[in-house]
């Protein structure tokens, strides 16, 4: 018997039959990433602008702040420099507007606006006369029983105002001639 060889100087090769993967994305991938990706960037692009919504409101409000404190700070001033010259010849419960004069490098308060500060704020003083109990020396109403007027004492509001007065901000604190002058 005669063994036959094949004609090629090889071995035979088997082969195996492996199924087919895929080495890269399927259009339905493709479009589920880019969906993905989309979303989150509408997200933190809604959220970026909340925050420096937020961050620009908050900012308006310190320097609200900053303002009535400077115009507590100029009521301070006037006290200071003579309470009964400054402070005692000011028409109670009357709004006054504090101006710095730079000339003089002094503060001074006028019952006429100088106008907006930085084209936004507007800042004002009001004084109001305190009135104290006879016999305990506490703070109270006018109209109180035994109410006597303290003459060396005010309280003073500071009102600073911005978006043509629909928003505003308030402090209050108490004068005294803590210098008899």
């Amino acid at each position: 018997m005669k063994i036959l060889k094949p004609k090629c100087d090889s071995p035979l090769k088997t082969r195996i039959h492996k199924p087919q993967t895929s080495n890269g994305f399927g259009l339905l991938e493709i479009v589920i990433a880019t969906a993905i990706i989309s979303g989150t960037l509408y997200v933190l692009a809604a959220t970026a602008q909340i925050a420096f919504r937020v961050i620009s409101q908050n900012m308006t409000k310190v320097q609200a702040e900053f303002l009535a404190e400077e115009s507590l700070e100029a009521a301070r001033t006037l006290r200071d420099s003579g309470f009964a010259a400054n402070l005692g010849v000011l028409v109670r419960e009357a709004i006054y507007y504090p101006f710095f004069s730079t000339t003089t490098s002094s503060w001074s308060v006028s019952s006429t606006s100088a106008g907006l500060i930085d084209g936004i704020f507007s800042q004002e003083l009001t004084f109001f006369d305190i009135y104290r109990d006879g016999t305990s020396q506490d703070i109270v109403s006018s109209t109180s029983p035994g109410a006597v007027l303290d003459q060396g004492t005010l309280e003073v509001l500071s009102r600073v105002l911005w978006n043509g007065g629909e928003e505003s901000l308030e402090l209050r604190t108490y004068l005294t001639d803590i210098f008899n002058n």
